[in-house]
């Protein structure tokens, strides 16, 4: 249920707090709730219960005529189009002030050649630990919990090699 609960929270984080809001956001929390119980007392586990509300409910756009609060969302975006992505797209960091060779006219920097092998090698052995370990293992119960895990260690490896290798190319000027 926290699952659910946080998931709630981040739908509702790029808006500020108004009493429309918050009484919508009780009232979608009922309503999942009510859906988890019913998952549950129909013998869903716990992960299929949760994965199958957050499924159903979608995102606050698509919920908003629903729970009457497409005007204040349409607002604050409007007001604040920095807040609240409509299409759910990540935020996208600008690229550092003057000129910085790597980076792309949109924004996104350009991923070093030894990057692009230890990503490209990093995710191959991770797919294949997860199949060794659901198939030969039998865990396809817990298995899932590699993705997460890999994605939290991938992000700290690729930072790590990307700063040696951007270190290095500046050394090698």
């Amino acid at each position: 249920m926290d699952v659910i609960i946080a998931y709630l929270e981040t739908m509702f984080s790029p808006y500020p707090p108004s009493p429309r809001l918050d009484e919508a956001k009780a009232e979608l929390r009922a309503m999942m709730e009510d859906a988890y119980s019913s998952l549950i007392s129909e013998g869903k586990s716990h992960n299929e219960a949760v994965g199958q509300v957050i499924t159903e409910f979608g995102n606050l756009d698509e919920l908003a005529e629903t729970l009457g609060i497409s005007t204040e969302i349409t607002r604050t975006s409007d007001a604040f189009p920095g807040n609240a992505p409509r299409d759910g797209a990540p935020r996208q960091a600008a690229p550092p002030a003057g000129p910085d060779e790597g980076w792309e006219p949109d924004g996104n920097r350009e991923e070093g050649p030894v990057t692009a092998i230890v990503t490209s090698i990093y995710w191959a052995l991770l797919i294949v630990a997860y199949f060794l370990w659901s198939f030969l293992g039998e865990g396809w119960g817990i298995s899932w919990i590699i993705w997460p895990v890999g994605g939290v260690l991938f992000g700290a490896i690729h930072t790590v090699v990307d700063t040696l290798e951007t270190r290095r190319r500046k050394r090698s000027r």
